[in-house]
């Protein structure tokens, strides 16, 4: 006998009586394929008879997440590339060619951080916002 314990539809746990010699009252019996099927998928939800792996994140903890995924730093070889490759590198070296201070940072610095003040004029100046700021970051780190 297989069982899954299950509190609203979440999968607290699965147990078989061949393993688990105390099953938690409330558990729904259910057979050896399905038992087999859920731990195959690791499924953690159970809806309409069937197990399926559903997201239980918050949209805040999805969003969190997929903003972790993008660099907070790219190599000036990476941003120059991909400048080049969306036809503003020239536009953008022409604005640093303005500042002293903007050049030597484009000039001899390693890599640029996303937050950084070279960063946020030349995305107010481009008329960037942070969205496709943070796009041409996971692009760049690309190449």
């Amino acid at each position: 006998m297989e069982y899954v314990h299950l509190e609203n539809n979440k999968i607290l746990g699965y147990y078989s009586k061949d393993i688990n010699p105390v099953i938690p009252k409330g558990c729904l019996e259910i057979t050896e394929k399905q038992w087999q099927e859920a731990l195959n998928i690791n499924a953690n939800w159970y809806e309409n008879g069937k197990f399926i792996v559903k997201d239980l994140r918050t949209p805040e903890e999805i969003e969190a997440y997929e903003k972790s995924l993008i660099p907070k730093t790219i190599t000036l070889r990476q941003a120059r590339l991909y400048l080049l490759s969306i036809e503003l590198l020239d536009d953008l070296e022409n604005i640093i060619s303005q500042n002293r201070a903007y050049q030597i940072e484009w000039e001899y610095a390693n890599s640029i951080e996303s937050e950084s003040p070279l960063v946020k004029i030349l995305g107010q100046t481009l008329n960037l916002d942070d969205e496709q700021i943070d796009n041409m970051f996971m692009e760049a780190s690309k190449i």
